[in-house]
């Protein structure tokens, strides 16, 4: 996203959309990855429910040489919950 754009909101709107389009195909759950440099990232996708799943080292040399960190959330709908 650029610059001008970022801490507006409009990221988390967009992921918000996505849960729910995703919810309509009646997924079980949604797995993504970031950067753990990216903190901003990590706080946006818990801040809708994601937990962090999992650490994984990078053996990236590039500016992006943070660790992998992949968040899950368990979708509920209402054809799977009992």
């Amino acid at each position: 996203m650029k610059t001008k754009y970022k801490e507006k909101g409009y990221g988390k709107s967009q992921l918000q959309e996505a849960i729910c389009r995703i919810r309509q195909l009646e997924a079980e759950k949604i797995v993504v990855t970031t950067n753990s440099l990216l903190v901003s990232a990590q706080r946006m996708y818990e801040s809708v429910g994601f937990k962090l799943d999992q650490s994984r080292p990078s053996d990236s040399k590039d500016r992006f040489s943070g660790d992998y960190l992949d968040y899950t959330l368990v979708i509920a709908n209402s054809n799977n919950e009992k």
